[in-house]
């Protein structure tokens, strides 16, 4: 047996075996939140985010919520051609300003229940959504992947605070980056993404 079809049989073995892969995805709960957390759990985290550790990972999460400087801006960027400043992923992964910001203003909803977080990050963060596009010229994979997970955790935990019409438009941002971008959209649409498994059934 050559190597080539070594590797091949021991796909065939991962993919009838491993959970998701042969097609088994996992049924996401009926309610919402239901990514990372679920309701019973809030008032536990809402306790670790008051003891000194939860506090020192929230002063970093705010610290990568300000905008960049302008020196941040031209060292996390590449001058191209001499006219503009080209962003690759690891721009994006650091999750810089907006992503972050909103994520915050998701999990103080989540936890403290204060309407007007959810529907800041909601309004700014579909309006961000909106004016995204990768494209296909360069692999942007993680940095759309850092939009729709952003955009995932507002969706899932500001759930209840966004109409119809809102969460469908959130779903249709999520469905044309990942088309627009060159990913599967098939793999998408199943729960074994972000996305996929927040939006199931809606």
């Amino acid at each position: 047996m050559t190597i080539i079809n070594k590797l091949s049989w021991l796909a065939a073995v991962v993919l009838l075996t491993v959970p998701g892969l042969a097609g088994e995805y996992p049924t996401p709960p009926a309610e919402h939140p239901r990514l990372y957390i679920r309701a019973n759990e809030i008032p536990e985290l809402r306790t670790r985010m008051q003891r000194p550790e939860g506090q020192a990972i929230l002063a970093k999460m705010r610290a990568v919520a300000q905008p960049r400087t302008a020196a941040e801006e031209e060292r996390d960027t590449e001058l191209r051609h001499g006219i503009f400043r080209f962003r690759n992923s690891s721009y994006f992964v650091k999750m810089r300003g907006l992503p972050m910001r909103c994520e915050l203003l998701a999990l103080d909803y989540l936890v403290n229940r204060t309407p007007e977080s959810a529907d800041t990050a909601i309004c700014e963060f579909l309006d961000s959504l909106k004016k995204v596009n990768f494209g296909r010229r360069y692999d942007m994979s993680r940095a759309s992947g850092t939009m729709i997970m952003a955009g995932s955790i507002i969706y899932d935990w500001c759930y209840d605070r966004m109409s119809v019409d809102v969460r469908k438009q959130y779903i249709d941002e999520f469905l044309r980056i990942v088309t627009e971008s060159g990913h599967c959209s098939y793999m998408y649409l199943q729960n074994v993404t972000p996305a996929g498994y927040t939006t199931h059934q809606d």
